[in-house]
């Protein structure tokens, strides 16, 4: 403790008190506060930036999803189609 920071109650001795806190403790604890706020506000813009471009993307990711579903249509019919060969040319080997 500084003697700038002396308690008023020198009876009462509670450490964890904030009466109890010197100058260094103070500053260093206001320096952390300042820091953590740069981070909030650093993170809270690096947020709006992304839901701009998330709003600018969102007619792109609508169209690239419906091509998505058309795509794994073919490939599901494709696939039926492919089945019912290969169901053929088992039954066909089986039979030779």
């Amino acid at each position: 403790m500084c003697l700038g920071c002396r308690p008023r109650r020198p009876r009462l001795i509670v450490t964890n008190s904030p009466m109890f806190l010197c100058c260094r403790e103070v500053t260093t604890a206001k320096g952390r506060y300042e820091v953590g706020l740069e981070k909030l506000d650093s993170a809270s813009s690096q947020v709006s930036v992304m839901q701009r471009e998330l709003t600018k993307l969102q007619p792109q990711l609508v169209d690239a999803s419906k091509q998505v579903d058309e795509i794994m249509a073919v490939i599901e019919k494709d696939s039926a189609e492919v089945a019912k060969v290969e169901k053929v040319s088992t039954v066909t080997e089986r039979n030779y």
